[in-house]
């Protein structure tokens, strides 16, 4: 597997779940998932993970492309997340978070193989 591959895979998983949890802040997008608003609380938790998310996701553009390739690599990634959260949260609410789980596992799965050099 090409090296760029994992950033790349990387850093739309950390974009994806930043989206996925600042999405799930809302209450209304919070009832369509889970059938229930979380608390003030919980919706603070959210938004800062959801932040935190896409910082990381930013910072890791930014490590592996530098910063005149790593902000429009971050944009395009962001872009294609959130087309992608946008199209499961309007048809399948529920599925985002299996979504979510999937490229998770996957993003895993795909740094554990590079870094062991089975590709």
């Amino acid at each position: 597997m090409s090296f760029v591959w994992v950033p790349v895979l990387a850093a739309f998983s950390c974009i994806y779940l930043g989206m996925l949890a600042l999405n799930l802040a809302m209450d209304r997008n919070a009832k369509l998932v889970f059938q229930q608003s979380f608390s003030s609380q919980k919706n603070l938790i959210l938004r800062c993970l959801g932040y935190i998310g896409l910082v990381f996701g930013l910072g890791l553009c930014l490590y592996v492309w530098g910063a005149a390739i790593g902000f429009a690599a971050w944009c395009g990634i962001l872009t294609f997340a959130v087309g992608l959260l946008v199209f499961v949260q309007s048809y399948y609410p529920r599925y985002s978070l299996h979504l979510a789980s999937v490229w998770s596992v996957c993003t895993v799965l795909v740094c554990a193989v590079d870094l062991m050099g089975w590709v």
